[in-house]
C-alpha cells in the first residue's frame, strides 16, 4: 500500500499499522523471533520509496534519556533508511530534542494526543481543550521548536488551537485531526476506508 500512496502523489508515509501487524505476528510466533523488526522493516520501505520522505517513529520507551534517543535515532538512520525521527513529545521532552537537534538529527515533535501515552492521559482523547491545557500546548510547541524540532505534529487537538499554533510557529506544522488550519494533514488510509 505504500508504493500505491506514493504514485497518488503522497509525500509521506508512516508506515506504522503494518510495523505493528508484524510485531504482533513475530510476538505471536508467527514469525521468526531474531528478527529485527524496526531496521528490518525500515529498511525495507526505505528501499522501496524513491521520493518520500521518511519518517520513523522512536518506538515506545526507547528515548528515556538523550543518549538512549541518539542511538536509536541514530540506527533507525542509518540502517532503516529514516531521513528524520519522530518522538512523542511534551515539555519533558524539550532537552532530548535539542540534544538530537544538537546531533543533526531531524526532528519531528508530536504533541496532543500521543498514543504511546495514551494509558496515561486518559485514553483516546482531544487533548488541549481546557483553557491551560492549550496554554501549555503552544508554550511546548513553541519551546520544541527553539530546541530545534523541524516539524511539528499536532494530532487529535480543538481545530482553533491547531491553528493558533501554526500561526504561532516558523516550523511546518502537520495535523492529525487538528483541523484545517495546519500546514498540512495526515490521512490515515484506514481510517479513511472504515
Amino acid at each position: 500500500h505504500h508504493c500505491l500512496l506514493v504514485g497518488y502523489g503522497a509525500d509521506g508515509i508512516n508506515p506504522y499499522l503494518a510495523f505493528e501487524a508484524l510485531a504482533h505476528s513475530r510476538d505471536a510466533g508467527l514469525l521468526d523471533k531474531d528478527i529485527d523488526l524496526v531496521g528490518d522493516y525500515r529498511q525495507a520501505v526505505a528501499k522501496g520509496m524513491h521520493r518520500p520522505f521518511l519518517v520513523a517513529d522512536l518506538p515506545f520507551m526507547s528515548y528515556p534519556s538523550r543518549e538512549l534517543a541518539l542511538a536509536n535515532s541514530v540506527r533507525l538512520m542509518q540502517e532503516g533508511g529514516a531521513r528524520m525521527v519522530k518522538l512523542e513529545s511534551g515539555a519533558e521532552q524539550v532537552r532530548i530534542v535539542e540534544f538530537l537537534a544538537s546531533h543533526d538529527i531531524a526532528v519531528c515533535a508530536h504533541l496532543g494526543l500521543r498514543p504511546q501515552s495514551v494509558h496515561k492521559t486518559g485514553g483516546f482523547r482531544v487533548q488541549g481543550r481546557e483553557q491551560d491545557a492549550a496554554k501549555r500546548m503552544l508554550q511546548t510547541a513553541l519551546d520544541l521548536q527553539s530546541a530545534g524540532a523541524d516539524i511539528v505534529l499536532l494530532e487529535c487537538i480543538p481545530a482553533d488551537l491547531g491553528s493558533e499554533i501554526t500561526a504561532a510557529l516558523d516550523v511546518p506544522v502537520i495535523g492529525i485531526g487538528a483541523g484545517p488550519g495546519t500546514n498540512g494533514q495526515i490521512q490515515v488510509i484506514y481510517d479513511i476506508l472504515d
